[in-house]
């Protein structure tokens, strides 16, 4: 942040913590669709990350979840287990809902 921010979260109510908080609060309330999106396919790529980053299929999968291709996406993870299969299909569903607007946020 630059000086000029600093200075005015100074001068906030409750000083500058205070004042982070409310606009954190703010902004998650006025999210967009698009910002739910991204922060969902976000989510869901660090799981896939964390848990089946050694996987086949998972650069695939990542890259199809960005692009919101379910054919693609169902086809990289064909060969991971069925519980994780179904964990991940989930998500993907939720996200692809929230794009297609068959769903608001």
């Amino acid at each position: 942040m630059l000086p000029r921010h600093w200075e005015w979260l100074a001068t906030q109510r409750g000083g500058a913590s205070v004042a982070l908080r409310r606009l954190v609060d703010e902004a998650k309330k006025n999210a967009t669709t698009e910002d739910i999106i991204c922060l969902e396919q976000k989510r869901l790529d660090e799981f896939m990350m964390t848990f089946l980053g050694d996987e086949s299929g998972f650069e695939e999968a990542s890259r199809s979840l960005y692009r919101n291709s379910r054919v693609s996406f169902e086809s990289a993870i064909k060969q991971w287990h069925d519980d994780i299969k179904q964990i991940v299909m989930k998500k993907f569903n939720y996200i692809s809902a929230l794009h297609n607007g068959e769903i608001e946020k």
